[in-house]
């Protein structure tokens, strides 16, 4: 399935996401690019193949249409929940991309 990363994140009632009331709305391109791009600390730890997966999953983000295996949607899913902590975040990225 394609998927449109462009896409502008909505929760679970429907609204469209934002950092806060002055900033645009969050698309799944900015979520997912953000939280690739974030050092966690135990990214250090990362063998090299789970890194360069990060970085392939953040070329097929950034290009703005593509398809994700189902372990890089879970590797996504689980990278978002750690570097954005609300729950409205994680759902409206786990709705876009399944």
């Amino acid at each position: 399935m394609k998927i449109d990363f462009s896409q502008e994140l909505v929760d679970f009632t429907g609204e469209t996401l934002k950092l806060d009331a002055n900033s645009p709305n969050l698309t799944l391109k900015d979520v997912i690019t953000f939280a690739i791009k974030t050092p966690l600390q135990d990214d250090a730890n990362l063998p090299l193949e789970k890194k360069l997966e990060l970085d392939k999953i953040g070329e097929i983000v950034w290009s703005g249409v593509g398809e994700l295996e189902t372990e890089q949607a879970s590797i996504i899913k689980d990278r978002v929940s750690k570097v954005f902590p609300t729950p409205a975040v994680a759902g409206a990225v786990r709705r876009a991309i399944g």
